[in-house]
């Protein structure tokens, strides 16, 4: 089945269902529960909230985030503490920059980065497709990460025998707890660490996205985003509904719709009120001040298909190559495929018009959903309710964690 029948359909279901509202206030009977508060193994493993601002950078936000809980969810494993390593999203953004030329040690680096953003973020100049770019990227260039020095240097140390160690802070004991750690950094705070791969899926079925979610995954994932989006309330579940209206004898969309990345956070059912219907509590990147602190929920037949999981081993990877050591027979990211007319040149517009995937620098990705000011938003509270329906494993394999 073509990338486009894959969303042609996953529409018409849209369609074809109970949902009629671009936000449906959640209904009598609901059930839902994220990893925003459930805790993995015992602990905490929900990335934080990124603020993507006005800028057209949702990808990165979203695979960082992504790659923040897979490795948070991986710490919790091994250590059962929580993680206090954080990926710098902005370090993703720039690897990016590199493999479109970018140099960073270049007498004008800081200049020519905010020219590698006009070219190849807003103008959409970049033979490479983001989705694949962008998890290309975290895996072979790596991210900054920082903390504390003794998180930063012992990541995987766990927090009682971290503290244990540390109380005699000595250089004798610093240097033993250095070459016995599975990544060193002697120099600065800041690490540089890639994931262990990526898998993409032009598609997945619901049950497969409640089951990777389910087992503590981070799943990102593509949302048609109209205005309504922007204002989600907490106690509300989204879906660009496809309606048209006529104006000045032109039929156009009711809320036009443009493409944002999110990473699903949680599971939830609609209850009997909403035939059940399946949805997500999901992670935004409009800052805290979005929908109940920066997450909230969609439903599952609105996700616009395309699906990237990050992958994180037992041991972190800590990435020293650069662009430059990369060479020419070295896989890239893969480009953009030539594809028909884009969202953008459809005019009356029709399913096609948003299923299409994008011809390239036809600008339809410039279009992603850019941030907005926090004081846009309306206030919200978030609203949590506890964990429902299926059996739940305490840990992915059945492994019982303490």
């Amino acid at each position: 089945m073509s990338f486009e029948e894959v969303r042609r359909r996953r529409l018409e279901a849209l369609v074809a269902s109970c949902i009629k509202k671009f936000r449906t206030k959640k209904p009598e009977g609901y059930k839902e529960w994220s990893w925003r508060k459930k805790p993995y193994c015992g602990c905490d493993i929900f990335p934080g909230v990124l603020t993507q601002g006005n800028r057209n950078v949702c990808q990165f936000c979203a695979v960082t985030s992504a790659g923040q809980m897979e490795l948070n969810a991986k710490f919790a494993k091994w250590s059962k503490s929580t993680c206090r390593l954080r990926f710098q999203w902005e370090s993703l953004l720039t690897r990016f920059f590199e493999l479109n030329g970018f140099i960073p040690e270049s007498d004008h680096g800081e200049e020519e980065r905010k020219m590698m953003e006009l070219k190849y973020i807003v103008q959409d100049e970049s033979i490479y497709d983001w989705d694949d770019a962008s998890a290309w990227c975290f895996e072979n260039l790596g991210v900054l990460a920082d903390g504390d020095k003794a998180v930063v240097q012992y990541p995987l140390m766990s927090a009682s025998n971290m503290y244990r160690r540390f109380s005699t802070t000595t250089d004798d004991k610093i240097k033993e707890i250095m070459e016995n750690s599975r990544l060193v950094s002697k120099d600065n705070t800041d690490v540089n660490v890639g994931i262990d791969g990526y898998k993409y899926f032009e598609d997945l079925t619901l049950q497969e996205i409640w089951d990777y979610v389910e087992n503590g995954r981070a799943v990102v994932a593509g949302v048609l985003a109209g205005k309504n989006f922007d204002y989600l309330k907490p106690d509300e579940i989204y879906a660009w509904i496809p309606k048209t209206k006529v104006e000045n004898g032109v039929r156009k969309w009711f809320d036009k719709p443009v493409a944002h990345a999110i990473v699903l956070m949680g599971n939830g059912n609609a209850g009997p009120l909403m035939q059940h219907e399946q949805y997500h509590p999901f992670l935004n990147s409009y800052g805290e001040e979005y929908a109940g602190g920066g997450v909230g929920s969609l439903f599952a037949k609105a996700l616009y298909g395309g699906f990237t999981l990050l992958e994180v081993n037992d041991k972190l990877k800590h990435v020293k190559t650069t662009m430059c050591d990369l060479n020419d027979d070295f896989p890239r990211p893969k480009l953009y495929e030539d594809g028909p007319p884009s969202a953008t040149s459809s005019s009356p517009p029709g399913i096609h018009a948003v299923t299409a995937r994008p011809a390239p620098h036809v600008g339809s990705r410039s279009l992603q959903r850019l941030g907005r000011s926090t004081a846009e938003y309306d206030s919200a509270v978030p609203l949590y309710r506890p964990p429902p329906l299926r059996n739940r494993l305490p840990c992915p394999d059945g492994e019982k964690c303490a």
